[in-house]
């Protein structure tokens, strides 16, 4: 019998946080180097991005046709917490 890989999913806090590194790393990112960086498709970067800055994580900045998304006090308040979660969970070696 072949042992087959399980597929693991992201979820939903998983993904915020790869949004939220992706835009930290870069100050002020473009959508296309989010969608890149966190490995969404359009349709699901759209939706992710617009939670993101409903719950005041992310801000929306439009210049011209540039646009771009930065992090708020409270987006890199979430990146710590999750930081601190994800250790915790490591430590019991579960999966966030």
């Amino acid at each position: 019998m072949e042992s087959r890989e399980k597929t693991r999913y992201r979820g939903r806090l998983r993904i915020w946080a790869d949004v939220l590194h992706v835009v930290k790393a870069e100050g002020a990112a473009k959508p296309t180097r989010i969608l890149y960086g966190a490995n969404l498709s359009h349709e699901r970067l759209t939706k992710y991005l617009d939670e993101l800055e409903a719950k005041g994580l992310l801000r929306h900045v439009d210049e011209g046709e540039r646009s771009t998304y930065s992090l708020t006090p409270e987006g890199e308040a979430f990146l710590g917490e999750y930081a601190r979660l994800k250790r915790f969970t490591d430590a019991f070696g579960l999966e966030l």
